[in-house]
């Protein structure tokens, strides 16, 4: 999805409710996700703010970090993560 990260500062009204619905769908397609909600505010901070500039390995590293971890709490809690019950019962 491309997004006009500066679409407030138009004159243009279309341009502007386009940036406002294009914003409005990277925010629901992030919600509830860690991984994709951090991204989302890491790289508002660096566009507005001179923050770090994000890079997509750091995501894909804690993503993986975090699945390990719940694979790990699922076999402590005697149950199988959720990507492998969903293959078994496929």
């Amino acid at each position: 999805m491309r997004h006009d990260w500066f679409h407030s500062y138009s004159d243009d009204n279309n341009v502007w409710r386009r940036g406002q619905a294009s914003m409005n769908a990277l925010k629901t397609e992030a919600r509830g996700v860690s991984v994709k909600e951090q991204m989302l505010a890491d790289f508002t901070l660096y566009v507005f703010h001179g923050g770090p500039q994000p890079k997509l390995e750091d995501y894909e590293n804690a993503q993986r970090q975090s699945d390990a971890a719940q694979a790990n709490k699922a076999r402590a809690n005697g149950s199988r993560p959720a990507a492998v019950a969903k293959v078994e019962e496929g």
